[in-house]
């Protein structure tokens, strides 16, 4: 199964469908504000969409990544992100990359753990509809 990649675009996040319960607005903003971060990354297997991320750099040597991962092909998208996060680490020298994930999306969590991330604590009332986040950071 080959996994095709192409930059990420705002309409993609539809195509991943991994938040029911966040109203399409709301999703359709967070496309918008991630389509901003370069690089960034749509994964595509069959002519379906089962990833995106995309990475933005804080400060020298510091990055946070954001990802979304499919429930249709969750394996290899997981390795396709964790791969891409860990080439963006190489290709722009950076020694922490970090990411901020729902409180209570529990692939999103384990993927972060599976990546090699650590979790490092809980930030309270994140989200816009008043969820928690928590975050998770790899470092070199």
């Amino acid at each position: 199964m080959t996994v095709e990649r192409r930059p990420f675009q705002a309409s993609d996040v539809h195509a991943l469908r991994i938040y029911e319960q966040i109203p399409d607005a709301e999703q359709e903003r967070a496309g918008l504000y991630y389509e901003k971060w370069k690089p960034n990354v749509t994964g595509i297997i069959d002519g379906k969409i089962v990833a995106c991320g995309g990475l933005r750099i804080l400060w020298d040597g510091v990055g946070e990544v954001w990802l979304m991962v499919s429930r249709d092909y969750p394996i290899h998208a997981v390795v396709l992100l964790k791969r891409q996060m860990y080439e963006w680490m190489r290709d722009y020298g950076l020694r922490r990359v970090q990411s901020i994930v729902r409180f209570d999306w529990k692939e999103g969590n384990r993927f972060a753990q599976w990546s090699g991330m650590k979790f490092e604590g809980v930030m309270r009332k994140m989200y816009c509809d008043g969820s928690d986040a928590n975050l998770w950071a790899v470092t070199r």
